[in-house]
């Protein structure tokens, strides 16, 4: 067996400990690569375009929000990470939450998801 074989059945293993069926197509196209490509993009986009409110607003102060969020926002990260590595499951928010805290959380926290997804 090959090193992708070997990895697709240890996947699919982890997905029947959690009760689930490998369903999810693997393959990346054109249009996936450009999505994944430009969502990278905005926020770039959004940093630049509110940059001149900030500096007009703070001024030089500014220049210290960057590494201060910066900062935050790896640790953020990494929890993500760590959950990810624990339950590698499609539905990221809500199953990690239905896994640690229960269903009832985790029907909350599923909303709270998308509310946030449609207001940024």
């Amino acid at each position: 067996m090959s090193t992708h074989e070997e990895q697709m059945a240890r996947d699919t293993a982890d997905l029947e400990k959690f009760g689930y069926q490998q369903e999810l197509n693997r393959g990346l196209g054109t249009f996936s690569s450009f999505a994944v490509a430009f969502s990278y993009i905005s926020p770039s986009t959004g940093i630049f375009t509110l940059f001149f409110l900030g500096m007009s607003a703070l001024g030089a102060r500014l220049w210290w929000t960057w590494p201060t969020v910066a900062l935050f926002q790896f640790i953020v990260a990494l929890n993500f990470a760590e959950v990810t590595s624990h339950f590698p499951l499609a539905g990221s928010v809500f199953q990690w939450t239905k896994y640690l805290a229960g269903r009832g959380y985790a029907w909350i926290t599923g909303w709270f998801y998308i509310f946030a997804g449609i207001l940024t």
